[in-house]
């Protein structure tokens, strides 16, 4: 169904919808909702209606589904992802679908706006489907390379996060992380584009101007470190032009 959803649009928007899938008997979030009377099953004919793609828009509300596939509820992923912790493996955005399979064996299948077919299980996302083909995540792996590699866990996870919210907005980004920043931040860093260092006052401006340049702009974060910078900011400054360099501390 959601390779079908994923050819098709509405009002000349891609589709994104989800499921989840009950890997218990009951609901364990709303115990006491009645089961509905109206039997089906999550298939790919019900492609056949728009209505029902918007009931359910993948991001924030899903369907719910038992282990069999017959359709129980519309719900709120985030609901059920209240009760389990935070991880810089998932972009933010679905970090919600994946807790919510932390426990008793849940699935959560996503079509994302971007096409991609995203599947949830124990925790984190384990398959993506793009190009025409399965790609398994294994972000847990991929983390703990980088995390060593970096040094510093607070460090790594933030870049990660950014890396891999970035990556599900489709924007490219590159970071760098020295090893020795007294050699090598001059050697990769412009005087005027490092944020270590205070800016000079009009008379860096070789124009004569005093209208606030990009240089001016991007010293409002000056002596910060990317563990300071709320989330956002951050991933915003590392998608402008050009790398993220920082060092491991």
């Amino acid at each position: 169904l959601l390779r079908v959803a994923a050819l098709s649009s509405y009002e000349n928007r891609p589709i994104s919808t989800g499921i989840l899938l009950l890997g218990t008997t009951a609901d364990p979030v709303q115990p006491g909702v009645p089961p509905t009377s109206v039997v089906m099953s999550y298939d790919e004919s019900l492609a056949r209606s728009k209505s029902f793609f918007r009931l359910a828009e993948g991001v924030h509300t899903l369907h719910l589904a038992s282990a069999e596939g017959r359709l129980l509820n519309i719900i709120d992923i985030r609901r059920w992802a209240s009760g389990a912790r935070q991880n810089s493996l998932t972009p933010r955005a679905f970090q919600p679908h994946a807790r919510a399979t932390a426990q008793h064996g849940h699935v959560c299948a996503v079509l994302s706006p971007s096409r991609e077919i995203k599947i949830f299980a124990e925790g984190t996302e384990m398959f993506t489907f793009r190009g025409a083909a399965w790609h398994l995540v294994d972000a847990q792996a991929k983390y703990r390379l980088w995390a060593d590699a970096v040094g510093n866990e607070a460090v790594a996870a933030r870049i990660f996060q950014t890396a891999r919210d970035l990556s599900d907005a489709r924007e490219g980004a590159l970071f760098v992380v020295v090893r020795e920043p007294d050699v090598a931040v001059s050697q990769l860093v412009p005087t005027a584009d490092r944020l270590d260092l205070p800016i000079r006052e009009l008379d860096e401006r070789e124009d004569g101007s005093e209208a606030p340049t990009r240089r001016h702009l991007l010293h409002l974060l000056e002596r910060r470190t990317i563990t300071d910078l709320d989330p956002s900011v951050f991933m915003g400054l590392a998608a402008l032009d050009g790398a993220t360099v920082t060092d491991g501390a």
